[in-house]
């Protein structure tokens, strides 16, 4: 995560072990300094495979959505909601959403993926 003024720069890798590969996302988005350190950023991954319901979808789309809040007393930590929703007309059953809690840190590294 990198923030310039009010811009949030976010990457994020999720492995999908199943399926032995990863998705990366690079997200947008806007730090809002007035409600109590808050940041929203957003990024869209196209045409991948993951594994959903037990089975392998290809999936034309995945957005995610990231909320977070700074931490007051350590603002190089924070904490928030994700959510990741998948878009594909067929089969239905590879139309998800899923929200997650997170609580994170920022590195002090230039980049921990490999």
């Amino acid at each position: 995560m990198t923030q310039s003024g009010y811009i949030v720069d976010l990457r994020m890798r999720f492995p999908t072990e199943s399926l032995g590969q990863e998705v990366d996302v690079a997200m947008a988005g806007r730090f809002d300094y007035g409600k109590n350190n808050t940041f929203s950023a957003d990024g869209t991954a196209q045409n991948i495979v993951l594994p959903i319901s037990g089975q392998s979808c290809q999936v034309q789309r995945v957005d995610v959505h990231l909320e977070g809040t700074t931490d007051t007393k350590n603002a190089r930590r924070f904490s928030g909601l994700i959510r990741i929703q998948t878009s594909t007309p067929r089969p239905e059953t590879c139309v998800c959403q899923a929200w997650f809690q997170y609580q994170a840190a920022v590195s002090s590294t230039e980049s921990i993926c490999p």
